[in-house]
């Protein structure tokens, strides 16, 4: 796990030095005094400023961090695009096998309560009374069952990678206020080199922290997706297999429906000229 927990405290003083460094700045130009034993600086004050070259090797040496950290960065969000995509696609498996699991308790329902009225009122031959009470006796839901808990396990657990989500992205936000800000400070301000060390060390101290984030949840990462593509791959082919079979259960049942509908309404039409021939008489 981390090492340690990183605050704002830390780049909150990177912007509070900027202050510091910039009223400092200010003073310098406004007091006449100051402005005259600036004139007269020894060999001794002028080497307590970093020279132009230590500038310089500073902003490379930033500018190289964030092409590098650039570089991992897209690295990393590949990755996590991946976990994101496979969790949206594991949902809709859950939900379609729920969907899958709710029809099929219908269709048991509507086949059981249709041979039941087809019966009695004498809609239904015998081959149809069968076929009915065949669709009622239909296979289990014991393995979109299976499907339903695979997925829900899958896609409620890997708590440490959402923690570590987390704590990356805070981390990841404290590291590129930090480096906004120094590389401020080396544009606009003279910074003494007691400043420039103490300024370099704060920003080491965020950007550490980060990459090390940044390595544990790379560790973890593989490991959910490797997990996540198992359950999707097992689900999908067993939801595929449960398809085809209440695939031919529901034109199975559509077929009857259709039969019994048309007898219905051909004995409702038999009654209306009964009816009919009654009144005439």
């Amino acid at each position: 796990m981390l090492t340690s927990e990183i605050t704002f405290a830390q780049t909150n003083s990177l912007n509070l030095l900027l202050k510091q460094q910039v009223v400092k700045h200010i003073e310098e130009i406004d007091d006449p005094t100051e402005e005259k034993e600036y004139k007269k600086l020894d060999l001794t004050k002028a080497l307590e400023l970093y020279s132009e070259d230590a500038y310089d090797e500073t902003k490379i040496r930033l500018a190289n961090v964030q092409i590098e950290e650039s570089t991992f960065s897209n690295q990393h969000k590949a990755r996590c695009d991946t976990y994101d995509l496979l969790e949206v696609v594991l949902e809709h498996v859950l939900q379609h096998s729920e969907c899958l699991m709710l029809e099929v308790r219908s269709a048991n329902r509507l086949a059981l309560v249709l041979n039941s009225f087809a019966v009695r009122e004498n809609y239904a031959n015998e081959a149809v009374s069968a076929a009915l009470s065949n669709l009622c006796r239909s296979p289990g839901l014991e393995l979109l069952e299976e499907i339903r808990a695979k997925v829900f396990v899958t896609l409620n657990g890997h708590e440490k990678v959402r923690q570590l989500r987390k704590e990356y992205e805070k981390r990841k936000n404290n590291y590129s206020l930090a480096l906004k800000n120094f590389k401020i400070i080396l544009e606009v301000i003279n910074v003494s080199e007691a400043s420039l060390v103490k300024l370099k060390k704060q920003f080491d101290e965020v950007l550490e922290n980060f990459q090390q984030c940044r390595a544990v949840l790379d560790e973890e990462l593989p490991c959910a997706l490797a997990e996540r593509t198992k359950v999707l791959i097992e689900s999908m082919t067993m939801l595929g297999g449960e398809c085809s079979i209440w695939g031919r259960h529901r034109t199975e049942l559509s077929s009857l429906l259709r039969t019994l509908g048309r007898t219905i309404s051909v004995g409702e039409y038999a009654l209306r000229e009964l009816d009919q021939s009654q009144e005439e008489k």
